[in-house]
């Protein structure tokens, strides 16, 4: 069954290329960047918002799909007062472009509340 509309094609598509990303992450990196290229070309063209969980695993500079231990690192990083929650710095392999994300104690994501699945 195609899609109605446009905005469902192209959110379609970039989901297919994400998902094509991941599983070539290990065998074929460029491969995975370039996908990772084409993703943001669509989101920027047809001004779709990406989701949580896709701009989370992307690098702004490289556009390289980030996978903790194949191309990514993370780590905590404590603040020097009492009262500042840790900071999750992510590392980027490929450019080692740094992402730092704020944390707080028992606040979860709006992906996270919700079980939503890419399929």
């Amino acid at each position: 069954m195609p899609p109605k509309h446009k905005a469902d094609e192209h959110a379609s598509r970039i989901n297919y290329l994400f998902q094509a990303a991941q599983q070539v992450v290990q065998s074929a990196p460029m491969l995975s960047q370039h996908y990772g290229e084409i993703i943001t070309l669509i989101s920027e063209k047809t001004v779709a918002k990406l989701d949580y969980t896709m701009k989370r695993s992307m690098c702004k500079k490289c556009k390289a799909i980030l996978v903790p231990g194949v191309n990514m690192s993370y780590r905590l990083r404590k603040r020097k007062h009492r009262k500042c929650n840790p900071t999750m710095v992510i590392t980027c392999k490929c450019c080692n472009e740094v992402k730092s994300l704020p944390t707080q104690p028992g606040r979860k994501l709006k992906a996270e509340l919700t079980t939503a699945t890419i399929s």
